[in-house]
């Protein structure tokens, strides 16, 4: 979206002016998503014209079945939901009432797909284990802008549970690949073309031996598509080159830095000066920025806490040195980091900090979702 508008999701969905001061919480328009919104995602569909998929997610409890995590009856299910922004009317409009109910159960992260900028896709992480993948037409005249293509299957693994959920995805369009984290602790790859297993890393974050650990968050490497990060509820974060065949991490940056919660989120930049730059979140509230040429401990010094645990980190599209945040109980806040020196590992970077620029709080409930 524009440079200065941002989009954040709970219940409902909000869309906010951020050049407000910090302690202006003013928002140009709201929508009632009905279920929990749990994911956002904007498209730029032309010039000055933005599509917004809000992703829901909902948990029909029931009684407790002793052998599963969930209750004996519990039901997840879900929705995408489709809106109209452009940058001279500045509110939300449904595109022609669009509710999708999602396949797969409760969305818990979505990602837009573009190949060779004419065909859009759009992938969603779902309660179900799967990635469903749906095909997108920006017309107006299409009273069914989202098309089923297919999905994914959850990677089984023995020791894990039956209820599997992908929590997050991450894309590279150039290489038609998807990845997707899963809370059987398990790193998975497909193929966005044909929806079928590059490469499945089991065990990739657990406790001990046979206990896996929640996998909440994954990304690929816009520079370097073989390397994947991941982050879980082990209290750690790790590196893995799709290039090795023995499922190993390049690197692993343990408790020590995150003794207080999982790893939930992870963002790269994607601008060409920061192509090496990438941003982790965790349960413990604070925000890390990174260097991906040298994990020995983050490009800066400083750490900030954004007042609640951090489950979706998004770059600014175009302006350095800020990121968006959906930090749950603390709301949504963009973050600037305006003072660091590129390619510096010294200690001069100490000096830099991290300043919080804007934030929202209206939803008066966790904020899961937020985008440009």
């Amino acid at each position: 979206m524009s440079s200065d508008k941002a989009a954040a999701s709970t219940g409902s969905s909000y869309f906010q002016n951020t050049e407000q001061t910090i302690h202006n919480n003013t928002w140009l328009d709201v929508a009632n998503t009905g279920m929990n919104a749990c994911s956002v995602e904007s498209l730029s569909i032309s010039s000055g014209k933005h599509t917004i998929a809000v992703g829901c997610y909902n948990l029909n409890e029931g009684s407790q079945d002793k052998s599963s995590s969930l209750p004996e009856t519990a039901t997840r299910n879900g929705q995408v939901l489709l809106y109209h922004v452009s940058d001279e009317h500045l509110e939300l409009n449904k595109i022609n009432q669009t509710v999708l109910d999602c396949e797969g159960g409760g969305i818990l992260d979505m990602k837009w797909i573009t190949k060779n900028y004419e065909e859009i896709f759009l992938a969603c992480a779902c309660s179900n284990g799967s990635i469903q993948l749906y095909s997108y037409s920006s017309s107006d005249d299409n009273e069914s802008p989202l098309i089923t293509i297919g999905h994914t299957d959850p990677p089984l693994v023995e020791n894990s549970s039956t209820d599997t959920i992908c929590t997050s995805i991450s894309q590279n369009n150039s290489r038609n690949m998807i990845a997707g984290s899963y809370t059987n602790g398990t790193v998975a790859v497909f193929d966005s073309s044909t929806l079928q297993y590059i490469r499945v890393i089991e065990n990739a974050h657990s406790y001990g031996p046979r206990m896996p650990a929640e996998v909440w968050t994954c990304c690929v490497s816009p520079e370097t598509p073989d390397l994947i990060i991941s982050g879980g509820d082990d209290c750690t974060m790790k590196g893995w080159d799709l290039r090795n065949n023995n499922n190993k991490p390049v690197f692993k940056v343990g408790s020590a830095e995150y003794e207080n919660g999982g790893v939930t989120s992870l963002s790269f930049s994607h601008l060409k000066d920061q192509k090496n730059q990438f941003l982790s979140g965790s349960y413990d509230e604070c925000l890390r920025l990174w260097d991906i040429r040298n994990v020995s401990k983050p490009l800066l010094r400083q750490k900030i806490n954004v007042g609640g645990g951090i489950w979706r980190i998004k770059y600014h599209p175009a302006v350095e040195n800020t990121a968006l945040v959906g930090a749950m109980h603390g709301g949504c806040c963009v973050v600037n980091f305006g003072d660091v020196k590129r390619n510096d590992f010294s200690d001069c970077n100490i000096r830099a900090e991290m300043d919080i620029t804007c934030t929202f709080t209206e939803h008066k409930s966790m904020a899961y979702g937020a985008d440009w």
